[in-house]
Formats: C-alpha cells, sequence, structure tokens
C-alpha cells in the first residue's frame, strides 16, 4: 500500500506543478517549482534568478536528444 500510495502522491506533485495541464513540466513550470522551494527556505543555493535559468535549460538540454 505504501508504494500505491507513493505514486498518488506523485501524481498530485505533478498536477499541481504542470500549471497549463499539458501533461509536461516545461522549462517555466520547473522554475516557479525553484523559486517556490527557495521561497520557503528549502533550497540551500543562493544563485541568482539568471543562474537558476541557466541550469534548469542545461537540464532540460541534456534530455533533448534531436535538439528541437
Amino acid at each position: 500500500m505504501a508504494r500505491a500510495e507513493a505514486l498518488q502522491h506523485a501524481e498530485i506533485a505533478f498536477e499541481k506543478a504542470d500549471k497549463n495541464g499539458d501533461g509536461v513540466i516545461d522549462k517555466e513550470e520547473a522554475l516557479k517549482i525553484i523559486d517556490q522551494a527557495d521561497s520557503f527556505g528549502k533550497s540551500h543555493n543562493s544563485n541568482s534568478s539568471e543562474e537558476r535559468k541557466m541550469k534548469v535549460d542545461e537540464f532540460f538540454r541534456s534530455f533533448d536528444e534531436d535538439g528541437d
């Protein structure tokens, strides 16, 4: 039962993060998650907004096999 409950929590978290409801977490939505974590003091990273954006861009590029 613990696994099913964990999956349910993950689905709820995903749905909250996917603001436009298109079924994917895009760069803007990922940045909002990071900004929220920073605002709650859960991030120990003091990167500027521009540095965070660059890291998110790099993260997304690492999964983009065809460069589109």
